[in-house]
């Protein structure tokens, strides 16, 4: 998931309906590799590379499978796998191309360098409206305002200076955290019943350590504010199994 500093825009689009069973390449003015709607320029000497890469990595994959007993899914699994040959910075074909066309059949490529994506029209301008809205959302971001904190700390901060989700709990998958769901509506309504509600545990940069279900109640109920504990030595988890309410 990385280190978001926070969503900008987030949607559901419609299935693939472009080449989404494909996979082919092209001998043209350069090589093409398609991958269902995905496309890559390369040269002659960078298909030999991208080949050589794709064998060496799906072997060190197959190994690492075996050894760490790999288990697809695992939101908490990682094992980085590199490849030790090291590739120029830039591309030989489009190293500073940013282009967006619509075609004649009103399907839209947008070329970013070396790589060419093919939507239809919808898709073109659900993620344009998606930039635009982005733009209009970085402009409020707001850096943490309790970066050098050296021990635990309870403040209130702004809500959306919070980056609540990590790889259990992402954006746009609720199914991934349903089981949350009756927790957030048990939250929302002590809220509503003016209880006082623990404060979420974060660290000095935003991110939340623990507290999913109390950000997502204040979240859904309109707060611009949040409580929170900001911990320099907290651990994701670290407040499982205490109660909802406050006790401070």
């Amino acid at each position: 998931m990385g280190n978001i500093r926070k969503v900008l825009s987030a949607e559901t689009t419609t299935p693939r309906n472009i080449t989404s069973d494909a996979v082919w390449v092209d001998l043209c003015e350069d090589i093409h590799l398609h991958y269902r709607n995905l496309r890559l320029d390369m040269s002659e000497t960078e298909w030999a590379e991208f080949r050589a890469a794709i064998h060496n990595l799906g072997m060190g994959a197959e190994q690492s499978a075996e050894e760490y007993r790999y288990v697809e899914g695992d939101p908490n699994f990682l094992i980085s796998i590199q490849y030790k040959h090291r590739l120029k910075s830039d591309t030989d074909y489009y190293p500073n191309r940013v282009v967006i066309e619509m075609q004649r059949d009103h399907t839209a490529h947008f070329h970013y360098r070396d790589l060419r994506i093919h939507m239809s029209e919808g898709e073109f301008l659900q993620i344009a409206n998606m930039f635009k809205q982005a733009l209009e959302e970085y402009k409020t971001i707001e850096e943490f305002p309790y970066r050098n904190v050296e021990k635990a700390t309870r403040v209130t901060v702004p809500i959306d200076s919070i980056q609540p989700y990590d790889a259990g709990h992402l954006p746009l998958e609720p199914d991934r955290w349903s089981d949350h769901t009756s927790g957030i509506k048990y939250v929302k309504e002590l809220i509503k019943a003016g209880k006082r509600i623990r404060p979420i545990l974060v660290a000095p940069n935003g991110n939340r350590l623990d507290g999913f279900k109390r950000y997502m109640a204040f979240k859904e109920l309109g707060h611009k504010e949040i409580e929170v504990i900001v911990d320099p030595f907290g651990e994701m988890g670290g407040q499982s199994n205490q109660s909802m309410l406050d006790d401070a």
